[in-house]
């Protein structure tokens, strides 16, 4: 008798999770943490010429939008999402205190990416995802100094990317969920590196990473 309430009663807990799977489609947008992972500053090729103070500001306030679609109205979900993300400047910056001069390189990003979506619904309400795929991600290399002097170089690849992460549905069409993501990409340049120009620089595009909570909406 105990094993056949236990029995019905894993039943209804089975149904009422995969009756909050629904396919369809959703937009959603999540804040948090994240950046370019570029290179630590050189700062040897400076201490020859008197700059002694040196700094940086790497990673910050990062978000995303998407847009995707889900198939499947089981615990098991599938389909294709598509986002654009933007994530914190990299500054770099060096000074000399025995003069007012000074210089900045500040790296800026974003990407639009397209994934394919994997999603298993718990019978609690929670879920795990993760997602695969690729992202046009475009890097910005721009350097200012005391004297005036502005310039700049852009940098574009499509370059491998990965999130995953929990969810839960707070009711059939609001979920909340915390995301990690990752785009493959290499280190330019060290700031400070012995090269002539900005786009020796900036001469490839670097790996991102974020961590963010959101909410997605579902049709």
């Amino acid at each position: 008798m105990k094993k056949t309430i236990v029995a019905v009663a894993l039943a209804g807990l089975f149904a009422s999770g995969a009756a909050m799977a629904k396919s369809g489609a959703y937009i959603g947008g999540n804040l948090g943490i994240g950046g370019m992972d570029t290179s630590s500053m050189n700062t040897s090729i400076y201490t020859s010429d008197s700059w002694n103070v040196f700094s940086d500001d790497l990673h910050g306030f990062s978000w995303n939008i998407h847009t995707g679609y889900l198939f499947g109205e089981s615990n098991f979900q599938y389909g294709a999402e598509l986002g654009y993300s933007q994530y914190a400047d990299n500054k770099y910056r060096a000074a000399k205190t025995s003069t007012s001069e000074w210089e900045e390189f500040k790296y800026s990003g974003y990407n639009i990416d397209l994934l394919a979506v994997g999603k298993y619904n718990f019978n609690n309400g929670f879920n795990l995802f993760g997602k695969a795929g690729i992202a046009r991600t475009t890097q910005k290399l721009k350097y200012s100094d005391d004297d005036g002097q502005n310039s700049k170089v852009t940098k574009h690849k499509v370059l491998p990317k990965i999130a995953m992460g929990v969810g839960y549905d707070l009711t059939e069409n609001w979920e909340i969920n915390a995301e990690y993501s990752h785009i493959f990409g290499s280190k330019p340049n060290a700031i400070g590196s012995d090269v002539d120009t900005l786009s020796q620089l900036n001469n490839k595009v670097a790996s991102v990473n974020m961590l963010t909570l959101g909410v997605n909406y579902k049709f």
